[in-house]
């Protein structure tokens, strides 16, 4: 899948790669961070090391398949514990490896291949050592602030965590919650994020309430796609047709054909729910809340030009489908049974 991907799309630096190049030479010749973008710094940051050890942005692209693989190793691992299935999550993490809206990302300069990786570490690390040791909280906390600055919607992972925090204490989540140290980092970025993004508040609402279009175009919304329609609900509901299905009208037919090879994994996850055996329910539920939030946030905010905020988490909804992919397995072995096949 890399190497296709690679031959097709080389390593694409145009387009949102350019203001990154231009913070990393910001922060080179000032040593001063673009406070517009503040909440992109960890990535600029990082393309600036590269500068100064005398490579060029195209070095990225090693960076983003390394933690990639990194990824891809923490997935299989993670699908593994929620299935506790060896089939299973091989079969989860070739699904993962074949989604091409997902990998290419790794060719493109931005940050969607290191936000989509570290949210994986992020949720393998809460997921399989929860909140108990003080030292897997500073990871959670690093982890946290990673994802923070990588991308400004990193902050959303506060909720899923909260509502985790609160699933797996039961009646003592309030006493436990706040002995949590992990809570004060959660605190600090949420601090940060009011003071530098107060001004775009009224934006986003604007965005949210009073614009009908849908997708929005490379920094313009200029031939985007409008929902003609003064009602809200109705053009969150075209928002969100087109964000679970990844069509967009300008991309050819064969394009949109290739998106379609994502929606097996959407009735895998419908056909998880008629599993009687589900396990690790607390789990599952985090997983969904990560979907929800982030695909929540994006459509009533706004859909962008080639689907790249559903890229982060089109991993989860194959955890999400884990769960009919067992039931798949476990249907094919007594079938097997059966036949004495």
């Amino acid at each position: 899948m890399q190497i296709s991907l690679f031959a097709n799309l080389g390593f694409v630096t145009q387009f949102e790669g350019l203001k990154y190049i231009d913070d990393a030479n910001q922060w080179l010749a000032l040593q001063s961070l673009n406070h517009l973008r503040i909440f992109y710094s960890a990535y600029s940051l990082l393309l600036a090391l590269l500068f100064f050890l005398g490579f060029g942005s195209k070095a990225m692209l090693f960076i983003h398949l390394i933690f990639n693989a990194i990824a891809t190793i923490r997935f299989y691992q993670l699908s593994f514990i929620l299935s506790k299935n060896k089939i299973v999550a091989a079969l989860s993490t070739l699904l993962l490896i074949g989604s091409v809206q997902t990998q290419m990302w790794n060719f493109y300069l931005g940050t969607e291949a290191l936000f989509t990786a570290f949210l994986i570490f992020y949720t393998y690390q809460l997921l399989i050592y929860g909140f108990d040791s003080w030292s897997n909280n500073l990871i959670l906390s690093i982890l946290f602030l990673i994802i923070s600055f990588i991308r400004p919607n990193g902050v959303l992972v506060v909720v899923p965590t909260l509502l985790y925090f609160a699933l797996v204490n039961h009646q003592q989540w309030r006493l436990k919650l706040l002995l949590n140290p992990i809570w004060l980092t959660f605190a600090f970025v949420l601090v940060i994020n009011w003071i530098f993004n107060r001004g775009h508040f009224s934006e986003y609402v604007g965005i949210a309430l009073k614009h009908n279009w849908v997708i929005w175009g490379y920094n313009e919304p200029i031939g985007a796609l409008n929902a003609n329609s003064n009602s809200v609900i109705h053009i969150w509901l075209v928002r969100a047709l087109y964000y679970f299905s990844m069509f967009r009208p300008y991309y050819s037919t064969a394009h949109n054909l290739l998106i379609m090879t994502f929606y097996p994994i959407y009735l895998l996850i419908i056909l998880g729910l008629f599993n009687r055996q589900q396990i690790n329910r607390h789990r599952y539920w985090f997983i969904l809340s990560i979907i929800l939030i982030m695909s929540g946030f994006s459509i009533i905010s706004f859909l962008e030009w080639h689907g790249r905020f559903i890229a982060p988490i089109l991993p989860f909804m194959v955890l999400m489908a884990n769960n009919g992919i067992t039931y798949l397995v476990d249907y094919w072995n007594g079938l097997k049974t059966r036949l004495k096949i």
